[in-house]
């Protein structure tokens, strides 16, 4: 069955936040990579299913592919910033950053010397990318991001190998927007390779390249992901979940649940729902 997709894209864009508008208020998905700096004030964030306590004056850097949301704002100032995924893809970057950024891990600054840089740098790129902002500087921004996350990637992958930017990351952001849109559905590894203009072997080996992980692991990532959302948001019953995260039957996820999670959907439900 063929479902909307909540899935949007913003683009190279820069939102100082004061206050919690309604975008943030509810779950919404968006294809770039994201950075918040809270300046002041205290926030916590639901993502990919689980709820974070944002520390303030650190560098956040998460995948907004994954449903997030802001449930608590206390007199709070954020800094954010978008960047393109196909921006980001042809950054020559460590594999396993990239890897552990698109399976849904939120990457904080460790060190907290660099509160005030990183408050610079936030406060710079958003007047730079204000309304009318030249493709010059727009050039200059994705520069200084590329060299800020590649910094901060040398921290939490420091034996990693580096993907080289001439590795075709227009396919692989059309395999990612793709299973992005259509996880809720029946899909196979032909039907991602078909979205992104390739043979499945070559788009199987720029995937398991790329992100660490095979096709359909990443699919059932997402599925996962989105169960983990309703179980801990509400109350519908297992099966309802099972069939609306996009598994084919109550067996198969149970299965593909207790494997990424460590417990079982009623387990996580009862830890977890609020």
């Amino acid at each position: 069955m063929q479902r909307n997709s909540d899935f949007q894209t913003h683009g190279l864009l820069a939102s100082p936040w004061q206050r919690p508008d309604s975008p943030l208020v509810y779950f919404h998905r968006h294809n770039e990579i994201e950075l918040n700096f809270l300046e002041r004030g205290r926030m916590s964030l639901t993502f990919a299913g689980r709820s974070v306590e944002v520390p303030k004056g650190k560098l956040l850097v998460f995948w907004a592919g994954f449903s997030h949301r802001i449930p608590r704002w206390e007199h709070g100032r954020i800094l954010a910033i978008s960047i393109p995924l196909p921006a980001f893809l042809s950054w020559p970057l460590p594999q396993e950053f990239i890897h552990r950024l698109l399976h849904g891990e939120l990457f904080f600054e460790p060190d907290n010397a660099r509160t005030l840089y990183d408050l610079d740098l936030m406060q710079r790129w958003t007047n730079d990318l204000k309304a009318g902002t030249t493709t010059h500087v727009k050039e200059v921004v994705l520069l200084e991001v590329h060299a800020r996350l590649r910094r901060l990637s040398l921290k939490v992958a420091h034996a990693a190998e580096v993907l080289e930017a001439a590795d075709q990351p227009e396919r692989l952001t059309r395999m990612l927007r793709f299973i992005a849109e259509h996880y809720q559905e029946e899909i196979t590894v032909k039907d991602v390779a078909q979205a992104a203009g390739c043979a499945a072997s070559y788009a199987m080996e720029l995937f398991r390249r790329s992100c660490g992980m095979s096709i359909m692991n990443y699919v059932n990532d997402q599925r996962v992901t989105h169960a983990r959302r309703m179980l801990a948001t509400s109350k519908v019953k297992v099966l309802t979940v099972a069939m609306d995260s996009g598994f084919g039957s109550l067996s198969q996820f149970h299965n593909v649940f207790h494997r990424v999670c460590g417990q079982t959907p009623r387990q996580y439900a009862r830890a977890n729902r609020t």
